[in-house]
């Protein structure tokens, strides 16, 4: 499975508002542990619209997000995962 990394896309699966949720964003960095959240903290570029706690973010904006929160959505190619599946089988 892909792994979050900077520069990578990756799509909101959690968020304190809904409408967040399968929007996508872009990863810049790692920012670190944060303890009070429990979790690692990413700074984003949004790539569409995404609703704030203080204010809304506009395409192109950076924000942040945990980890916990987001999918990779690139890297990985599935496009021979059957005869990959059949060659583990077969192994």
């Amino acid at each position: 499975m892909a792994e979050l990394r900077a520069g990578g896309l990756a799509i909101i699966i959690r968020s304190r508002f809904p409408s967040n949720v399968g929007k996508t964003v872009r990863l810049i960095k790692l920012i670190g542990f944060d303890d009070s959240l429990g979790g690692y903290m990413w700074k984003l570029t949004a790539l569409s619209g995404l609703t704030g706690t203080l204010y809304p973010v506009k395409a192109g904006e950076l924000c942040t997000g945990l980890d916990q929160n987001l999918m990779p959505i690139d890297g990985d190619d599935f496009s021979n995962e059957d005869q990959h599946q059949k060659e583990r089988e077969h192994a």
